[in-house]
This record gives C-alpha cells, structure tokens and sequence, in this order.
C-alpha cells in the first residue's frame, strides 16, 4: 500500500494473492519501513500553458526589439502589425505528470512586422492638406505639421490603417515683381496705400528701409526685397 499503511512489523507479510500463492509462500522477517507522505511537485498542463505564456510575451518583445533595430532612417515600425509568423521549436523537457520542482521549455519563434516609410505617409497627408488650399492661396513651405495616429490592423489581414493629421499655414499667391513695381520710388507712406491694389493683405504691411537715412524705396525694384508672412491667425 501507499505511504505510511506500507510500515509494518516483521512476520506479517505470510500470503501472495492470486494462483501463485497456492505454489509459493512468503514472508517479511524484518519490519517494512520507509512509507511516507508529502507533498510532491509534478507538472501539469497548466503549468506548461502559464510557462509557454510567460516565455511567449518575453519572445514577442525581443522580436519587436530585433526588427526595430533593423530599420534603415526614414521608416517605423508598425508595431499593431507584429506578430509570431511561425514556430520553428518547441521543447518541453519533461512530459505532463512527472516529478519536478522546476521545469523547462525550449522556444523558437519568427516574428515578423510591417516597416513604413514616413515619407510616404506624410506624402498622402500633404497631398489632402494642399486640396483644402483656395486657388489664390499656396501652403507656406516648411511649415506643415504632421501626427500619426495609432494602427490597427483589422483581423485576418496583413494591411494595417493608421490616421496622419496634417497642419499647414496658407499664404496668397503675391506677384513680387509687380509688388516691386507699386512700391519702387515711394515713401514708407505712398507705399503702404499703394500695395493693398496690388496684393491681398491682411494687415498693414511692414517696410523697413535700409539706410535708416533714405526717406524712398530703391527706384531699381533687384533692391527691393519682398517677404510673404501668413497670418498668425491663419
């Protein structure tokens, strides 16, 4: 019998159940000792789970980890679209029931992720910006601002979808030689009144002569300087 019931006295073993005992006799004639009870830990095949778990999530994140360190300047990773493409092995080194305080597991994975090029994104993006531009107006050249959304990727697919928002300033379309031409000789003054004919402003337009001594814009308008700002509150 199992565990201490096991422990007996010398002499009390006399009898073999079954046919054989009508052939053969037996007998204990030192006390049977050793049977005990305790607790014992075995593997289970929750065990395997919670530990195949554990090493997955570890694995995930080191494959994350490998493909960003393998993204030329310019791209990012999506990192909605990373996933474990295949299990090349998975080793377990003791089988469900057996005795064991600890246990381990061999683990390979190929994890694979979708890399984009931000130029691209931003390409779309200001592509849609520059369609909300009236037809007098152009976008202010290095002023957009771009933000990226978080990706999803819709289940069973490889495709992923992120929103890009996209912030720009527009300015009017200003001819700057005929700008030239309706200030060239004027004073700080005359000059003033006369450009609101010749381009769309919105506010009074500043001018700054150089020297501080000259009282009249350069008469050649190459010395004329013309700088388009957009409106703070465009």
């Amino acid at each position: 019998e199992l565990g201490p019931r096991s422990n007996i006295r010398g002499g009390i073993i006399n009898a073999i159940d079954g046919p054989l005992g009508l052939q053969f006799a037996v007998t204990n004639p030192e006390p049977m000792r050793g049977g005990d009870s305790a607790p014992q830990a075995s593997v289970t095949a929750a065990d395997r789970e919670r530990l195949r778990a554990e090493l997955l999530a570890q694995l995930e994140a080191e494959g994350l980890a490998a493909i960003e360190s393998q993204l030329v300047p310019g791209e990012f990773l999506a990192t909605a679209s990373v996933a474990v493409d295949e299990t090349v092995a998975e080793t377990y080194n003791l089988a469900v029931g057996e005795r064991a305080d600890t246990m381990e597991l061999t683990l390979r994975l190929a994890v694979v992720g979708l890399a984009i090029k931000e130029a691209d994104a931003r390409q779309v993006a200001q592509t849609a910006l520059t369609e909300q531009v009236g037809a007098n107006e152009v976008l202010q050249n290095g002023a957009e601002r771009y933000q990226r959304g978080p990706e999803r990727v819709a289940p069973g697919s490889e495709a992923v979808s992120f929103t890009v928002s996209a912030e720009g300033s527009a300015v009017p379309v200003v001819d700057r030689e005929r700008v030239r031409q309706a200030v060239r000789g004027r004073t700080i003054a005359e000059a003033q009144f006369a450009l609101p004919s010749v381009a769309p402003l919105s506010r009074t337009p500043q001018i700054e002569l150089w020297p501080l001594w000259v009282e009249r814009l350069p008469w050649m308008p190459f010395r004329i300087e013309v700088i388009v700002r957009a409106s703070e509150a465009g």
